[in-house]
C-alpha cells in the first residue's frame, strides 16, 4: 500500500496538461537548447533511462515483474525488488533484503540463507547421547537454536553405547571403566589361588586377584598338595600312604578302601561275622574270613569233617547232615512203590524221607514198575524180570490171520501177542482172505465183483466207470462242469464234454458263428470271424477287426462309439492296416461346426475347399477334433493342401497337436490356373499338393493346423484346405 500510495503522488505532481509541451532552458554560451520529454512522463530524456515508456523515470515506483526498469535504477531491478541482489529465482523473500542466499543463518524461525532449511547450522553445540544415561558423546556433536531428541549438552561421556557406562557410575568389576575415571575395575576385584593340578582348590601362597576366576585358578586355597589332582579336601581317604583328604591323617580306618577284617578267637583260620574290623593293614587276632559258626571251638568250622554227633562240624548250617564220614548208605524210593533204586544214593546218620533200605526197583520214576508188579504191553519190564511184554501181559491184543497179503485179516483166524506176528494183522474185515485183490477199500471196477467189501456190485465209483456229461440242450454235446460216473451211459448224458454253453442247443464246436454276441462255434471268442459286421457285434475299433480276420478288407464296419454301435470305414491295408477313421470332411456341404474358419470357396476342378481368394491368406484354419473315445495310440493325418496363385518361396505348412506333418516352400510358377482366374501378370498359378503323415497319439482330441507365412493380402495370394481325414490306429 506504501508503494501505491507514493506513486499515485508521484502521479499528481506532474503536469499532464500537454504531454508534447517541450521545456526551453537558458545556456550561458550557446543560446537556448531545446527539452526534449517524448514520452510525457516529466523527465526530459536526457535523464531519462527510457524517453519511449512513460512508466520508466527516475523516481518512479518499481512495478514487480513487468520487464521494466520503471524507476530508472540499476541497482533495483525489475525481479530484485529487494534490492539484496538477488533476482526472484535466486531470493526466497523479495520483500526483505536481509533474506537472500549469501546471507547468514540466525535462530529467528526464518530460512535467511534460502536453502529451505530454518535456523540450520546455527546455535549452541548438542552432543549425542545415544545409551541415554544423560551424558554426551563428545565425537558426536551438531549446531542447532534447539537440542535433537536425543541430544545432551553434556559431552563428557567415555563411551555413549552402554548406559553403564558415564562419569560418576559405580565402577563394578566388568573389565570397563564404568565411572569414566580412566582406571578399570579399581576396587571390585576377587582373590583366587593358583590351582596348578586342576582339582578345584588352590594353594593359599600363590594368588591372583581379577573379576572372574581366570583359567588354572580356583575359588579355596585348601589344596595340600598342588602337584596331584586325586589330592584335595573334596577327594575320599584311600589306604595309599597319602593324606588324600588334606586333614593331616594318613590311611585312617574310614579309607574308602579299607579292608574288613574278623575276630578269630579260637585261632582256626575262620572269623567271627558278628565282630567285623575295618582297617588298611590286618589287625593281630583278625582274619579276612568270615564263615567260622563256633569262634570258641576250633574243631568247628568249614573246613571241618561232619560227624555223626549232633553238631554242625563243617559249618554248612545242618547237624549230622549225609557230608558226615561215619553216615549209613540209603537209596532213593522216588516212585513211593517201596522199593529203591541202587543208582539213587544217600549218606546220612538217620533215614531221610524219601529214602528206604532196599536196592531192587529196575524203574524208580513208575511206581507201577517193581518186581512181583503186573506185566502189561507196553514196551515196560513192569514186573523186573527182566523181559518186557511177554505173550500173557493183561492188555495183549487179538491178530488176525491175513492169508493173502492184502492188509485185510479174517475174523475167524485169531492169536494173541503184544506186537502182531508175522502173517497176523488187526483187521478182521476182509470179504475173501483167498485174493488179494478184494478187500475193504479196494478199487471197485465194472467187472461184477464186489471188490471193495461194500456188499455192491459195480457202483459208479469204480474206479473204471465212464465220465459222462450233461446234454441238457440235446444237441449232443455235454456241459464239461456237469458230469457223472458210471459203468454204463445214463439218459440225458453224453460222452462228449466240449458244449460251451449247454442252454442253446444253436450253441456248440460243430455251429457255424453268427453275429449274435454268442460264441456259437465254442472256440472261446464270441462273433469271431464276424465283428463288426453288424450292431449286435461292433468291435472296439478297426484294429480289432484285423486282428480277429486278418483277411478283412478295406471298408465299413460296425464300431463301438461311446457305447452305441455305428457304421466306420476301416482302412485295412495301409501302413499294416487296423486304421479307423474318425473324421473327415470334403467340404462340398456346410463345413464341420469345429473349424475357426468357416467360409469355404469354390476353385474349378478342385472343387470347393475351406478358405481360397479373399478368404485367407497369411495365418491358420484349425480344427480340434473328437476322435470318438477310441482307445489308440497312432493318428494318420490326410489333407489336400491349396495354393492359389503365385507364391515368392512363402512356406506352407500342416501340423497336428503341434507336430509337424508337413510343409513345404511353394513357388512363382507351380501349378495352373485352376480356379480360372487370371490376375492378368502372366495368369495365376494354383496347386494342389496331397498330404499324409502319422504321429504318437492317444489324447482323445486332435488339433489340425494349416497355415502359411504369406506376406500378400488374400486378395493375391492365399490358400486353402480339402479332403480333411483324421484315422486312429
Amino acid at each position: 500500500m506504501r508503494r501505491i500510495l507514493l506513486l499515485l503522488a508521484l502521479v499528481g505532481c506532474k503536469d499532464d496538461s500537454n504531454p508534447d509541451e517541450t521545456g526551453l532552458v537558458g545556456d550561458d554560451t550557446d543560446g537556448p537548447v531545446e527539452e526534449i520529454d517524448q514520452d510525457g512522463d516529466g523527465v526530459v530524456a536526457a535523464d531519462d533511462c527510457d524517453d519511449t515508456d512513460p512508466n520508466a523515470y527516475p523516481g518512479n515506483i518499481e512495478t514487480p515483474y513487468d520487464g521494466v526498469d520503471n524507476d530508472c535504477d540499476e541497482s533495483t531491478p525489475d525481479d530484485d525488488l529487494d534490492g539484496d541482489g538477488f533476482g526472484q529465482a535466486d531470493d526466497c523473500d523479495e520483500s526483505d533484503p536481509a533474506v537472500n542466499p549469501e546471507a547468514n543463518e540466525a535462530c529467528n524461525g526464518i530460512d535467511d540463507d534460502c536453502d529451505g532449511e530454518i535456523d540450520d547450522a546455527v546455535g549452541d553445540l548438542w552432543y549425542a547421547d545415544v545409551d541415554g544415561d544423560g551424558y554426551g558423546d563428545p565425537e558426536a556433536a551438531t549446531e542447532s537454536c534447539e537440542g535433537a531428541s536425543g541430544t545432551v549438552a553434556d559431552n563428557t561421556d567415555c563411551d555413549d553405547t552402554r548406559s553403564d557406562v558415564f562419569p560418576g557410575g559405580e565402577e563394578v568389576c566388568d573389565e570397563l571403566d564404568n565411572d569414566c575415571d580412566a582406571t578399570v575395575d579399581e576396587g571390585a576385584t576377587t582373590t583366587f589361588f593358583q590351582d596348578l593340578d586342576g582339582d578345584g582348590h588352590g594353594d593359599v601362597d600363590f594368588t591372583t586377584e581379577a573379576c572372574a576366576r581366570p583359567t588354572g585358578y580356583a575359588d579355596g586355597d585348601q589344596d595340600c598338595d598342588d602337584a596331584d589332582a586325586a589330592v584335595n579336601p573334596d577327594a575320599a581317604e584311600l589306604c595309599d600312604g597319602i593324606d588324600n583328604n588334606c586333614d593331616g591323617t594318613v590311611d585312617e580306618d574310614t579309607a574308602t578302601d579299607a579292608a574288613t577284617w574278623y575276630v578269630d578267637t579260637d585261632g582256626d583260620g575262620y572269623g567271627d561275622a558278628t565282630s567285623p574290623l575295618t582297617a588298611c593293614a590286618q589287625p593281630s587276632g583278625a582274619v579276612a574270613d568270615s564263615t567260622d559258626c563256633d569262634d570258641g571251638e576250633a574243631t568247628t568250622n568249614p573246613g571241618a569233617d561232619e560227624y555223626c554227633d549232633s553238631v554242625d562240624n563243617d559249618c554248612n548250617g545242618l547237624v549230622d547232615d549225609g557230608a558226615a564220614v561215619d553216615g549209613d548208605t540209603w537209596y532213593a524210593d522216588s516212585d513211593g512203590d517201596g522199593y529203591g533204586d541202587a543208582a539213587a544214593t544217600t549218606v546220612s546218620c538217620s533215614r531221610p524221607s524219601g529214602y528206604i533200605a532196599d536196592d531192587t526197583d529196575c524203574d524208580d520214576g513208575d511206581g507201577a514198575v517193581f518186581p512181583g508188579a503186573d506185566e502189561y504191553c507196553d514196551s515196560v519190564d513192569n514186573d523186573c524180570d527182566g523181559t518186557a511184554d511177554e505173550d500173557d501181559a493183561l492188555d495183549a491184543d487179538t491178530w488176525y490171520a491175513d492169508s493173502d497179503g492184502d492188509g485185510y485179516g479174517d475174523a475167524t483166524a485169531t492169536t494173541a501177542s503184544c506186537s502182531r506176528p508175522s502173517g497176523y494183522i488187526a483187521d478182521d474185515t476182509d470179504c475173501d482172505d483167498g485174493d488179494s485183490a478184494i478187500f475193504p477199500g479196494a478199487d471197485e471196477y465194472c467187472d461184477s465183483v464186489d471188490n471193495n467189501c461194500d456188499g455192491t456190485v459195480d457202483e459208479d465209483s469204480a474206479l473204471d466207470a465212464d465220465t459222462w456229461y450233461l446234454d441238457g440242450d440235446g444237441d449232443g454235446y455235454g456241459d464239461a462242469a456237469s458230469t457223472t460216473a458210471a459203468c454204463a451211459r445214463p439218459s440225458g448224458y453224453s460222452a462228449v464234454d466240449t458244449d460251451c454253453d449247454d442252454s442253446a442247443s444253436s450253441v456248440n464246436p460243430g455251429a457255424s458263428e453268427v453275429c449274435d454276441s454268442l460264441d456259437n462255434d465254442c472256440d472261446g471268442v464270441a462273433d469271431d470271424g464276424v465283428l463288426g459286421s453288424g450292431a449286435t457285434c461292433p468291435a472296439s475299433d478297426c484294429l480289432e477287426i484285423l486282428t480277429d480276420q486278418p483277411s478283412a478288407a478295406d471298408g465299413p464296419y460296425v464300431i463301438d462309439v461311446y457305447s452305441t454301435p455305428t457304421t466306420l470305414t476301416c482302412d485295412m491295408t495301409t501302413d499294416g492296416g487296423g486304421w479307423t477313421l474318425v473324421f473327415e470332411d470334403d467340404f462340398e456341404s456346410t463345413p464341420d461346426s469345429g473349424w475357426d474358419l468357416q467360409t469355404t470357396y469354390y476353385c474349378g476342378s478342385f472343387s470347393t475347399i475351406l478358405g481360397g481368394y479373399n478368404i485367407i491368406a497369411r495365418g491358420e484354419i484349425s480344427n480340434t477334433i473328437d476322435l470318438l473315445g477310441l482307445s489308440h495310440t497312432e493318428a494318420w493325418v490326410e489333407a489336400e493342401y491349396i495354393k492359389l496363385d503365385s507364391w515368392d518361396g512363402e512356406t506352407a505348412y500342416i501340423d497336428a497337436d503341434s507336430t509337424n506333418i508337413w510343409y513345404a516352400s511353394l513357388y512363382y510358377y507351380e501349378g495352373a490356373e485352376v480356379c480360372g482366374w487370371n490376375r492378368g501378370y502372366n495368369g495365376s498359378y494354383d496347386s494342389e499338393t496331397y498330404v499324409s503323415g502319422t504321429l504318437a497319439h492317444s489324447a482323445s482330441t486332435l488339433t489340425f493346423v494349416a497355415g502359411s507365412t504369406l506376406d500378400q493380402g488374400a486378395g493375391d495370394e492365399s490358400f486353402g484346405i480339402d479332403d480333411v481325414a483324421i484315422w486312429v490306429r
